[in-house]
């Protein structure tokens, strides 16, 4: 489920904007219809309101992003190697894991196959890993692998 900006990578998610932007809008390639964020239900509202309170206390400079990815992961799905560099994403994300504990790996862009992992970090229930700047997009890929049931809400900010 995606909730807020209009996101432009071909995923079938739901899109829902926020209370600034009031206005329909679709996803790019995606197959599912948007909502108004005031329609949404209240998970997606809890998880951007316990991100941004859990940064603030301990970061300057927190966006109020304006997206949030949800996605739901079965035991044996991960997420592939890829970048957050899409037009309008700007460069600090936060992404909150809830469930089984996960894995994330960054490699430098190009061919996965030769480039060595350079960072894997390990992430448990209520942690939240924000990449900040955007040469963090630019230059690495990023990829999550699971150890059992997780649902991740990602928190970005898109410019228009």
């Amino acid at each position: 489920m995606l909730a807020g900006e209009l996101y432009e990578v071909g995923l079938a998610v739901c899109s829902h904007v926020w209370p600034s932007n009031s206005k329909l809008t679709v996803c790019r390639g995606g197959g599912s219809n948007t909502t108004e964020w005031n329609h949404e239900s209240q998970g997606p509202k809890m998880a951007k309101r316990f991100i941004l309170q859990a940064l603030k206390q301990i970061l300057f400079n927190v966006p109020d992003f304006n997206e949030l990815l949800s996605v739901a992961y079965l035991p044996n799905q991960s997420m592939a190697f890829h970048s957050d560099d899409e037009q309008g994403v700007q460069g600090f994300i936060a992404g909150l894991l809830l469930g089984s504990d996960a894995t994330m790996d960054f490699c430098c862009k190009g061919d996965v196959k030769n480039c060595p992992t350079l960072l894997t970090v390990t992430l448990s229930h209520g942690d939240i890993l924000v990449m900040d700047g955007d040469t963090i997009q630019q230059k690495f890929l990023h990829r999550v692998e699971l150890f059992g049931y997780r649902f991740a809400a990602t928190a970005r900010f898109i410019a228009k």
